[in-house]
């Protein structure tokens, strides 16, 4: 368990392992405006611990909104159909189509989404740093504060 606090607003964090699946699980509860600051750095510091690895395969599922029994969708495979203009992802069993920006901004602000596609074309062309604590402010698309620096889709453009 883990707690998060932001101002006066807390989010409580339930990581559970599988070590039989070779699974992790992470459900955050509490405050909605600051669940994906919260979100953003636990992943963040997974990615860490995964880099000091050698050919660790690593994989994200995330659930499908209202349909807690169905399996979970990949990550990956979210973000790659973003990145190729889809704007929903079918799923017939369900009969429903789930809106990839609004399932993946649950995740990641579509600002990170861009520069880390904008990244994978050019890597010389962005420096990433990883902020912990109370430096994070904000939690709006398009909105987002690091220290007094805005970062937006002005900083994506550029």
């Amino acid at each position: 368990m883990l707690v998060y606090q932001e101002g006066n607003e807390q989010n409580l964090a339930r990581i559970k392992a599988d070590p039989a699946d070779h699974k992790i699980f992470i459900s955050i509860n509490g405050r909605a405006s600051t669940r994906r600051s919260f979100l953003l750095l636990i992943r963040n510091e997974f990615e860490r611990i995964h880099r000091a690895f050698a050919n660790l395969e690593v994989s994200e599922w995330v659930p499908v909104p209202d349909y807690p029994n169905h399996p979970p969708l990949d990550y990956q495979e979210l973000i790659g159909l973003e990145a190729m203009g889809e704007r929903e992802y079918p799923i017939g069993k369900l009969r429903i189509k789930v809106n990839l920006r609004q399932l993946l901004d649950g995740y990641e602000p579509i600002e990170v989404r861009q520069m880390r596609r904008l990244g994978e074309r050019d890597e010389a062309r962005f420096e990433y740093h990883h902020y912990y604590g109370d430096v994070i402010r904000g939690d709006k698309v398009g909105n987002d504060k690091v220290g007094s620096d805005k970062i937006g889709r002005d900083k994506i453009e550029q």
